[in-house]
């Protein structure tokens, strides 16, 4: 496959941060050291992501941010039917456990949270006047990723460093829909539930890891139909194989991924991250509570995840209107 130096710089930062992890870049609490990262070229940012809804804010950044959220207008038009109102519990300081156990709770948590935001996305039923059969994907335009997609042809998505039991795991993926059979656009959402807690400002292993192993997903996925028997068989191919084919994006150059992550002790935020040039940048947001269902964010989280993509293509246009 000839492939463009963005996708080469992503294979490299792959292989070097998440395939053979050094040392040097993890601590003890599972954070990542922004001097290491520094040496990779890869910058963190702090940003508002209650501000995603300006499309036209949002590609006039530097670099430009490629998706679009959700308008809180909108979604006051879907409000959560009484009764399907969160189950999960609200988060008990008192309960002192041995810190493995400890790290299976912060995992569970942050888990349940992610299939309670997924079923008020996508089932039937859960939100008032929307009667679509896909929820507000459906109105979003927005697909979930799922075998045999050739986005998951790659790995890193799922995982632990350095332990078992220091782990990731997917709640959430979406992609925007097919047109005409042909995926038009790179853009991926993640949901990731996380076994540690968060620091403010700080950024865990397990948010880098699937953030930059989504971008090299996408920068090595192949170009196949949508025929799902001729994307099965590319799962039975070799990782080699697979590199030489042709690129599904082999002109992108930003590779542009969002990712809402759960994490300890029962709180989230969220990571944009795209490529410029040869820097890789990584806007993050504040932590938010979780800990009170009465007052949790799920409706920001929700608009975030319900981001439609947006091109260069179009800042271009923009920038010559």
């Amino acid at each position: 496959m000839v492939r463009n130096w963005v996708s080469e710089r992503l294979e490299y930062l792959w292989q070097r941060l998440v395939a053979k992890t050094p040392e040097s870049l993890v601590d003890q609490d599972n954070e990542v050291s922004d001097v290491v990262l520094s040496e990779y070229n890869i910058r963190r940012v702090s940003c508002d992501f209650e501000d995603l809804g300006n499309a036209l804010f949002n590609k006039m950044q530097n670099p430009p941010i490629l998706f679009e959220a959700m308008s809180e207008e909108e979604m006051s038009s879907y409000p959560i039917a009484e009764s399907a109102q969160p189950t999960v519990n609200d988060y008990d300081s008192e309960a002192l456990e041995e810190r493995r156990k400890q790290m299976d709770r912060v995992f569970s948590r942050a888990y349940q949270i992610f299939l309670y935001m997924r079923s008020s996305m996508s089932q039937l039923g859960i939100r008032e006047n929307l009667h679509m059969h896909d929820g507000l994907l459906g109105l979003r335009q927005l697909d979930p990723i799922g075998f045999p997609n050739p986005f998951l042809l790659g790995s890193g998505l799922y995982g632990a460093y350095p332990t078992l039991y220091d782990r990731w795991r997917l709640g959430l993926m979406l992609e925007p829909d097919m047109v005409d059979g042909h995926r038009m656009y790179p853009h991926v959402t993640l949901g990731i539930a996380q076994s540690h807690n968060g620091q403010e400002s700080s950024m865990l292993f397990g948010e880098l890891a699937p953030l930059i192993s989504a971008m090299r997903n996408r920068a090595i996925q192949p170009q196949v139909t949508d025929d799902e028997d001729e994307q099965e068989a590319l799962f039975i191919e070799n990782s080699e194989s697979i590199m030489q084919m042709p690129g599904e994006f082999k002109d992108e150059q930003r590779f542009p991924v969002l990712l809402l992550s759960l994490l300890g002790p029962q709180h989230g935020r969220m990571f944009y991250a795209c490529m410029d040039d040869n820097e890789l940048v990584i806007r993050q947001s504040r932590l938010y509570s979780f800990e009170r269902m009465e007052t949790a964010p799920f409706d920001l989280f929700v608009r975030v995840a319900m981001c439609r993509p947006l091109s260069t293509a179009q800042l271009v246009e923009n920038l010559y209107l």
